[in-house]
């Protein structure tokens, strides 16, 4: 009987360890961006661009919870669905960008959710902001450029002082963590249990 219980216990640890890396294969991402246009007026574009850095796996980046003064008019290049007045989907097979007329003035943020592969190259979101002739506003070409790295985890730089970058993903652990945790505690307490028999 020990020997079933000792082959079970193996089997449900190897099923947990199973899943734990199935569900690593694709890395989710999740950031809040703030940018400040409190220094400028008038309407101009806040430009989104997503890019792959060399022969990068395929990844998305989701953009929703937009807040701020988005006025309409639209300049996709690129694959990007949606736009920001409600959810924006870029790919990265395409480098895509999305340039949405704003008004500026005021503060403007949204939610940003990567999934990429856990291997190959990397992918990199820009966040920029132009006049309605497109000319640069900002001391520097990007706000700010989150870079993702298979592997080596994720990279937020921030240029411009309007721009802040928060991450969301490290205080919400993943379903396969739960499940792996939880599991290595039952399998604990089933130990402590057999040897107190």
């Amino acid at each position: 009987m020990t020997n079933i219980t000792s082959l079970l216990s193996r089997l449900v640890l190897a099923l947990t360890l199973a899943t734990g890396a199935g569900a690593a294969m694709a890395v989710p991402a999740s950031y809040h961006v703030t940018l400040d246009t409190s220094a400028f007026s008038g309407d101009g574009y806040l430009d989104l661009g997503f890019n792959a850095l060399g022969s990068s796996d395929a990844a998305t980046a989701v953009v929703s919870n937009v807040t701020g003064a988005v006025t309409g008019g639209t300049n996709i290049v690129g694959i990007v669905n949606g736009d920001l007045t409600s959810t924006a989907t870029f790919l990265n097979t395409d480098d895509g960008d999305l340039a949405q007329l704003v008004h500026l003035g005021g503060l403007f943020s949204f939610d940003v959710l990567f999934d990429f592969a856990s291997t190959g190259s990397g992918s990199s979101f820009a966040v920029s902001l132009f006049d309605t002739a497109f000319n640069n506003l900002l001391s520097t070409d990007f706000a700010a450029v989150i870079t993702l790295f298979p592997g080596d985890g994720v990279s937020v730089t921030t240029f411009d002082q309007a721009a802040t970058v928060t991450d969301l993903s490290a205080a919400v652990p993943e379903p396969g963590q739960w499940l792996m945790m939880a599991t290595g505690l039952l399998l604990l307490g089933a130990m402590a249990r057999r040897r107190s028999m």
